[in-house]
């Protein structure tokens, strides 16, 4: 079995927030309406898409199937420029953009720019 790194771990949990934020995003839904449809509070739906630490497995089972989405699938790392992708696409579709969402979008480019250098450095 592969041994992740924290730097990949790291990435991981953005590409699995990412992924459940894009697919939000396509469907043109509020965090707020998503949590009533899947029987939770929105802080949590937010906490998820910012990949933030202390999220339950339970949770992330429950937005796949949301979703249709394979769980197992969201704990790989797929590449580089899928989740540079995804966060891009992210930023397209957002409807509500406003200056505090800029920044985040832009450091968090920035971040997982920077944990990719750092995990090509490990290789």
């Amino acid at each position: 079995m592969k041994k992740y790194s924290d730097e990949e771990l790291e990435l991981i949990n953005i590409q699995i927030g990412c992924t459940f934020r894009l697919e939000r995003l396509k469907r043109g839904i509020s965090q707020h309406d998503l949590s009533l449809d899947v029987n939770t509070d929105p802080t949590t739906i937010g906490r998820i898409e910012r990949f933030e630490h202390g999220i339950r497995w339970e949770k992330i089972y429950q937005l796949s199937q949301y979703y249709n989405l394979n769980f197992c699938d969201l704990f790989i790392f797929k590449d580089n420029e899928y989740l540079l992708q995804i966060i891009k696409q992210c930023y397209q579709l957002e409807t509500k953009l406003n200056q505090k969402k800029v920044k985040f979008y832009e450091q968090l480019l920035n971040d997982v720019k920077e944990k990719l250098i750092e995990l090509k450095g490990q290789i």
